[in-house]
């Protein structure tokens, strides 16, 4: 499941989706928003809309859309892990379709950084690492290893995607739902800014290499 982030309209959108398929009758529909000292169920969008206590932004959370033995379960834990998609029905020709229709009606809500958070993000920690310790282990009498442009570049590189890596729930959450604007800009595009600072870093890293070459 990618990354993704919804606000209350596409929410609303996706409900009438998930409920289209399952069956537009008499169909079960329960959002389930997980905060740090209660859970709130609504039954509908229109009464979150209502609700003025909840935060801009919420990462866990659960849509149900139901009717008999077919359901549709999307959940977004508010952790590390990937949101979920679970499809239940009898037909399984049915689940697979209907599997197929809510992940592409989620994957237009991608966030950029979806296929960065995981595997690539440990890569880069990985390739920090090395340029930062590689020249002091095994090269000391390099330029680069005593340079203090290269120094502050590489070590800069190791914080920051050693920052992104650790606190990825809130800086790169997986599922993100929007109840209103942030008032912040600076809270609203925390992601971005942490990635220019770490390709800062990186450029500062490799000019202060070749320079000092």
């Amino acid at each position: 499941m990618p990354s993704f982030q919804l606000t209350l309209d596409d929410l609303e959108l996706l409900v009438k989706e998930m409920s289209r398929l399952i069956g537009a009758e008499d169909v079960r529909r329960t959002i389930r928003v997980r905060l740090p000292n209660e859970d709130i169920r609504f039954d509908s969008v229109l009464e979150m809309r209502l609700e003025r206590t909840l935060p801009a932004t919420i990462r866990a959370f659960s849509v149900l859309v139901s009717k008999g033995d077919e359901r549709a379960i999307l959940i977004g834990r508010g952790t590390v892990d990937p949101a979920e998609l679970s499809v239940y029905g009898d037909n399984l020709e049915w689940v697979a379709g209907t599997s197929e229709a809510i992940y592409q009606a989620i994957n237009s809500h991608r966030v950029w950084y979806s296929a960065f958070r995981g595997g690539p993000l440990l890569l880069a920690l990985l390739v920090a690492l090395t340029i930062a310790f590689l020249p002091r282990l095994f090269f000391t009498e390099s330029p680069a290893a005593s340079d203090p442009w290269f120094r502050w570049g590489s070590g800069a590189l190791v914080v920051v995607f050693s920052l992104l890596i650790g606190t990825r729930t809130r800086l790169l959450p997986p599922a993100t739902l929007v109840t209103r604007a942030e008032d912040s800009m600076i809270r609203r595009y925390i992601p971005e800014i942490t990635l220019a600072v770490a390709i800062f870093a990186l450029m500062l890293t490799i000019i202060g290499w070749f320079v000092k070459g």
